[in-house]
């Protein structure tokens, strides 16, 4: 009569456990990471932006708008957004797209209508709206 013995447990059974289970939580973490953001509305970049644009009007952080996370963390951005044109209102009503480059669009692609200024600016600057 042949004896039957219960299954053992082995090394690799555990290890395999571990690894799976180690790769499930990582994929979780980075999912809860990297999905949309549906939090506060100012919470994120709305506040790095704040900061920036504070200081490119000449205030200090610290002494006239408190710094979310520390002072270094806009003061190390500031430079970029600089670089970047600092803001939208730096075009003052005017058209975004130079005509050198709303040239060279339309020759590359045939884009219609929408490089013309009234297909993609508003009618009035919100600086010219009445309030």
């Amino acid at each position: 009569m042949a004896r039957v013995f219960p299954p053992r447990l082995k090394a690799w059974h555990f290890l395999a456990l571990f690894v799976l289970l180690t790769v499930a939580t990582h994929i979780w973490v980075s999912w809860r990471w990297l999905s949309p953001f549906n939090g506060h509305y100012a919470d994120g970049p709305f506040q790095l932006f704040n900061a920036l644009r504070r200081i490119d009007a000449g205030q200090l952080p610290g002494r006239d708008f408190p710094a979310f996370h520390g002072l270094g963390l806009p003061l190390v951005h500031y430079p970029f957004y600089r670089a970047l044109g600092g803001g939208w209102e730096l075009r003052q009503g005017g058209d975004v797209i130079s005509d050198e480059v709303k040239t060279e669009m339309g020759r590359r692609t045939n884009w219609g209508r929408m490089l013309k200024p009234e297909h993609h600016l508003p009618a009035t600057s919100p600086e010219q709206t009445p309030e």
